[in-house]
């Protein structure tokens, strides 16, 4: 699952108040809304 940036109004000003978050499948490409925000990660500049 990938985190997808929020579009349209349910997304940009309902969602968020009940904690919700797009995400996308990679396989069959359909969104769906997650309470889960996912884990941030950062890529060292000596590994990329």
């Amino acid at each position: 699952m990938r985190r997808l940036g929020r579009v349209g109004f349910l997304q940009r000003k309902v969602y968020p108040l009940f904690g919700f978050y797009p995400w996308e499948c990679p396989v069959c490409r359909q969104t769906v809304m997650h309470r889960g925000r996912g884990k941030r990660t950062r890529k060292n500049r000596a590994e990329a």
